[in-house]
């Protein structure tokens, strides 16, 4: 990437870091309706706490618990677009180790409204009176996590390519050095070849 688009790409990283730390304060999905009263709103900071206590530790609390890490990967992430320099390869957006970790944290973002959802939205009732939040954070994760495997998928595909035309460069290369190293060969025993016929002349 040249400057200008790495700029661009940083700047971009950093308001998606924004919207993450956002995410995190913000109500992302609900309990169950019981008889009319108001339901519980899971916020993603107390998610993982809640849960523990009502269900203890399994798969799902596990996962839970990595939704901590979504703040600390946003603000390294807003780090990284003031002191670039200090952070170096990892500081660029388009850095595979980076990518990946973005796909990664997007998961859990996605499970902490997607499980809610299937466990208690037994009914339209359910989706009656939610937070606007809950649609509008939804569907930037969901948009997130494509357009991180995407550019995941990209990086491999390029990285796939770089390797490709660095194999058959070296390949041409190998080639090229045996026909030089042949044809220096042909033209020593050539030229020993004419030697030998003048001594014997």
């Amino acid at each position: 990437m040249n400057e200008t688009k790495t700029s661009i790409a940083s700047l971009l990283d950093a308001l998606a870091s924004l919207l993450c730390i956002a995410w995190f304060v913000f109500p992302v999905a609900a309990g169950p309706v019981v008889n009319g009263a108001d339901r519980i709103i899971f916020f993603p900071y107390s998610m993982p706490i809640r849960f523990i206590q009502q269900e203890g530790i399994n798969a799902y609390t596990l996962l839970l618990l990595l939704l901590y890490l979504i703040p600390l990967f946003s603000i390294f992430r807003i780090t990284s677009l003031f002191i670039p320099s200090r952070l170096g390869r990892f500081a660029q957006p388009e850095h595979l180790g980076v990518s990946a970790l973005r796909v990664l944290i997007t998961i859990p973002m996605i499970i902490a409204w997607v499980v809610p959802m299937i466990r208690y939205a037994d009914s339209a009732t359910y989706f009656r009176g939610l937070p606007v939040s809950i649609y509008i954070f939804a569907g930037l994760t969901a948009a997130g996590n494509i357009a991180s495997i995407v550019i995941v998928l990209k990086l491999l595909n390029k990285r796939d390519q770089f390797v490709r035309e660095y194999k058959e460069y070296k390949k041409a290369l190998e080639k090229s050095t045996i026909l030089d190293f042949i044809f220096r060969i042909r033209t020593k025993l050539f030229f020993s070849f004419i030697g030998l016929i003048a001594l014997i002349i």
